[in-house]
């Protein structure tokens, strides 16, 4: 139903959060659909500097942060 998307930076670090309460999922679960998901995101994330940080809980939403100093 809702979606925030915030950006900030603190101290030379900045970080983009998103945060939904959709259905959520494992993040530890292995997807069949063959594609790269989380791995291919975190690999993305880690070319740039960055690091990638997902939370989520079925039932409840999802929350990814990226954080990088800059």
């Amino acid at each position: 139903r809702s979606v925030s998307v915030a950006v900030r930076r603190l101290q030379g670090t900045i970080t983009l959060t998103i945060t939904d309460d959709g259905a959520g999922f494992d993040p530890t679960a292995t997807g069949s659909r063959g594609g790269f998901g989380l791995s291919g995101m975190t690999e993305r994330a880690e070319q740039v500097g960055a690091r990638l940080r997902v939370d989520s809980t079925p039932g409840v939403g999802t929350r990814v942060q990226v954080e990088m100093v800059g």
